[in-house]
């Protein structure tokens, strides 16, 4: 059974190098129990930043790439799982989903 959390609040940053800015609303999946979403919520502050931190370091070129969005998600799912395993011991996240994204 898959397991969704939509993160709180919208994540917004520049565009390394650039005037544009990206926002992105974001949700994540397990396929574990309720207890990954929990550790999620626990540690939401520092998910949020390690996220952020991916975020704020795409490029414009980056940006044209065709695999461009499933390569941030990628990386964002990683960065939350290294939270996680840094704080819980386990990670868990499989999937992290865009909820809303915009890049102006």
């Amino acid at each position: 059974e898959k397991n969704y959390f939509q993160i709180e609040k919208e994540l917004m940053t520049n565009i390394t190098g650039s005037k544009k800015v990206m926002v992105v609303q974001l949700a994540v999946m397990t396929h574990y129990d309720q207890i990954v979403i929990d550790r999620v919520v626990k540690h939401e502050l520092q998910v949020r930043s390690a996220m952020l931190a991916v975020i704020s370091a795409v490029t414009e070129e980056q940006l044209m790439t065709l695999t461009f969005k499933d390569d941030l998600a990628e990386s964002l799912k990683l960065a939350a799982n290294e939270v996680l395993e840094q704080q819980e011991d386990f990670g868990g996240i499989e999937k992290v989903l865009f909820v809303e994204y915009l890049v102006q």
